[in-house]
């Protein structure tokens, strides 16, 4: 059975073979014509020539395969963004009226909501219990600055202290959780913050058991990854740039296929729905690492795969 996404070129591997089997037809026929050893000598290297130039069956396979990598990328975008939105929504946090943080009222959803479950934030009170919000998109796009609507609800629980206090965490669970016409689900999402330095807020985050899925194909993935966002030292979040500083990855594309990756510095603007900068190796199984490089920076749905040596271009959904 094939290989998919190998192209098969083939090589002469017979030459031996046939030199062997002409060799000696050469051979009877220069002795019945007695035929000098001179002649005969050329005759065997022109049939060498011959056949040393002829095709024969044995494949020498050409890696072209692209589907994980696309894959990859479709879970990697939107995964890459859930801390610094979770963070952003608490700042966000609905009063009465509701309040849009200064300025954004053309950006912000208005249709959205934030509501309190259960808990309360007295982190030092004997009867503290973790607070937990739930986070609505609403019909009219909710968050969305880089102009792709979503769908659903967030369940949000904080846990040891407000979001920016190193070592305080978030567990996000997605419901009916959609960016346009792709749906994302998790077992959970964890998210640790490592507080923040001259603007740039770290944390750690780990995906268990996603899915991101359309009508006609399903990708599983899980990831873990220590993040940095650079938020410019402005209170505007929609110029906000996500740098995932290195993490590592797995799951099964579209195919089936398994593959396993490691990151290094992958860019996402907030402002932008793809991936700008950085590369990843990602192995699909049964083929080599390849390296995925998504540009200069550039926000735009072109990247390149490096393999065996050969580059190739791709077009990010």
């Amino acid at each position: 059975m094939k290989n998919p996404g190998l192209v098969e070129i083939r090589y002469s591997t017979t030459l031996s073979k046939s030199i062997f089997y002409f060799g000696n037809l050469l051979f009877i026929f220069a002795e019945k014509n007695n035929m000098n050893f001179k002649i005969f000598i050329s005759g065997l290297i022109l049939v060498s020539s011959f056949w040393g130039c002829k095709k024969s069956s044995e494949p020498v396979q050409l890696d072209t395969e692209s589907q994980t990598a696309i894959d990859y990328s479709i879970c990697e975008k939107e995964f890459s963004q859930v801390g610094p939105t979770a963070t952003n929504l608490v700042i966000k946090t609905k009063s009465s009226p509701p309040r849009l943080m200064q300025g954004f009222s053309g950006i912000l959803s208005t249709c959205d909501t934030l509501t309190w479950i259960a808990g309360d934030t007295l982190w030092t009170s004997p009867t503290h219990e973790n607070p937990v919000y739930e986070y609505d998109f609403g019909t009219c796009g909710g968050y969305m600055f880089d102009g792709v609507p979503r769908s659903g609800k967030w369940r949000l629980t904080f846990r040891n202290g407000g979001i920016k206090k190193p070592g305080s965490s978030i567990l996000i669970q997605l419901i009916n959780y959609k960016l346009g016409t792709v749906s994302y689900s998790a077992d959970s999402i964890v998210f640790k913050s490592g507080g923040t330095n001259n603007g740039v807020f770290t944390y750690t985050m780990n995906v268990y058991n996603a899915v991101c899925s359309a009508p006609s194909w399903t990708i599983s993935y899980n990831s873990s990854r220590s993040v940095s966002v650079d938020t410019k030292n402005t209170n505007d979040p929609s110029d906000d740039v996500v740098t995932i500083v290195s993490g590592t990855a797995n799951g099964k594309n579209r195919e089936n296929r398994s593959f396993e990756v490691n990151i290094t510095n992958l860019e996402k603007p907030t402002s932008c729905k793809y991936i700008t900068k950085g590369t990843v190796s990602i192995t699909p199984s049964g083929l080599k690492p390849r390296t995925i490089n998504y540009g200069d920076g550039t926000c735009d749905n072109k990247a390149t795969i490096s393999v065996g040596g050969n580059v190739f271009e791709i077009t990010l959904n």
